[in-house]
């Protein structure tokens, strides 16, 4: 399966300066030679030029520079996507996955969302104790905040796997819009379950605080009581055994917060683990079932 890889280095959702970003780190890693050895011919589509993020911006205006780097992300993957191989976007905070939804709606896919977080992502402004939209990036997904941007996906759509911390008013609106929101101990016991209900399409949104905090240090919100990295890894495997991932997202890995690599070793292993996973469904031989 040939693969197109985007680096998506924002902190437009989470405002900050960082020293390194995600893609940086992956790529000297060695995280290219990784999925030409696991998942054969990668085209790199280097990094999208985006604007600084700044604390002194109002949370309006905080949004809106959020959106216009999302849209400037679907455009570029409208411009680029090829038909059948995985778009792989390398963030950035979890705003990241704004601009794949988009670009997947827009080309016209029909799709559910795994989103694999500690986090629901479903606050509006009002709602937000922090402000920062990398918490506020499904309900604008959502059509939730119309005055910023229109639906580019219903909550009919949205798998919430991994989530364990909630705010009130968001945990308000994903009851309201009856949104399924299950915590690691739901989704291990059930994922044979959960998994078979997805569409055959599915994109795959992967935020490294999903895991416990032990094995991913490097994310600025970790929050204890997540996926082991085994059940991670296994759980991606399952998905992509059984379900055809069109685009896989590696969010909220920051690499200034990093020890001994382990949170970028983690998102090269989900990577591999889908990508073996995919091959296991197409009847490939010669790769193994997990990355490690």
């Amino acid at each position: 399966m040939a693969i197109q890889l985007l680096g998506f280095p924002t902190t437009l959702g989470l405002p900050r300066r960082a020293k390194t970003h995600a893609p940086a780190a992956l790529r000297h890693a060695g995280f290219l030679d990784s999925l030409r050895l696991h998942g054969g011919p990668v085209q790199d589509l280097g990094d999208l030029p985006l604007p600084l993020a700044d604390k002194s911006w109002p949370v309006a205006e905080q949004v809106r520079q959020t959106i216009l780097a999302a849209q400037q992300q679907a455009s570029f993957w409208q411009q680029h996507h090829r038909p059948g191989e995985l778009m792989l976007t390398m963030g950035g905070d979890h705003s990241t996955s704004l601009g794949t939804m988009a670009a997947l709606t827009a080309l016209g896919y029909d799709y559910d969302v795994v989103w694999v977080d500690a986090h629901g992502d479903f606050n509006i402004i009002e709602t937000s104790p922090s402000g920062n939209t990398h918490g506020m990036v499904l309900a604008l997904a959502c059509g939730l905040m119309p005055d910023f941007m229109p639906a580019v996906i219903s909550p009919g759509s949205l798998h919430l796997w991994g989530i364990r911390d909630l705010d009130p008013g968001e945990r308000q609106l994903l009851q309201r819009e009856a949104v399924e929101v299950l915590s690691p101990e739901q989704v291990r016991h059930e994922w044979d379950r959960i998994v078979m209900r997805l569409k055959p399409n599915v994109f795959l949104s992967f935020d490294m605080d999903s895991v416990e905090p032990a094995d991913a240090p490097g994310t600025m919100t970790p929050v204890p009581g997540g996926f082991h990295r085994h059940d991670a890894l296994e759980l991606v495997g399952h998905i992509a055994r059984h379900r055809q991932i069109l685009a896989l997202d590696l969010v909220e890995l920051h690499p200034d917060y990093d020890r001994q690599n382990l949170t970028v070793e983690l998102a090269r292993s989900v990577t591999i683990t889908a990508l073996t996973g995919r091959a296991e469904r197409f009847g490939a031989s010669g790769m193994s079932a997990a990355a490690d």
